[in-house]
């Protein structure tokens, strides 16, 4: 799944996205953007986020102009910029059942063995 993953960011990072799968990718964002803004309840977290993040409501009421704007050239750009491979980081996450026991080199038994008792 790993391998499948870091092709997909990579063809991201190397190749233009076709315009059907940006028409596509834009009408799911602006239709999620028109859709979580229908009650009140949307209305006001759009404002009050577009207030603490920008320092301005009528942020709000750019983002839809601003999500029709994005190209092909501005997802490979950012593509390159954040899915670099210097940028990468890799969890493997294993059900408990499997998890090392005791002693290990991982860094949860690393952590274990040097974070400090708390007194009661």
């Amino acid at each position: 799944m790993e391998k499948a993953l870091q092709e997909q960011l990579d063809l991201l990072r190397n190749e233009r996205v076709s315009e059907a799968e940006l028409t596509k990718a834009r009408n799911q964002a602006l239709t999620a953007q028109v859709l979580s803004t229908i009650s009140t309840e949307g209305k006001a977290n759009a404002l009050g986020e577009a207030d603490l993040l920008y320092d301005t409501p009528e942020e709000a009421n750019r983002a839809f102009e601003k999500l029709s704007a994005v190209t092909a050239e501005d997802i490979q750009r950012v593509a390159r910029k954040y899915f670099a491979p210097e940028q990468r980081n890799v969890f493997y996450m294993l059900p408990e059942r499997m998890r090392p026991t005791g002693g290990g080199n991982n860094a949860a038994s690393a952590a274990a063995k040097t974070t400090p008792e708390v007194p009661k």
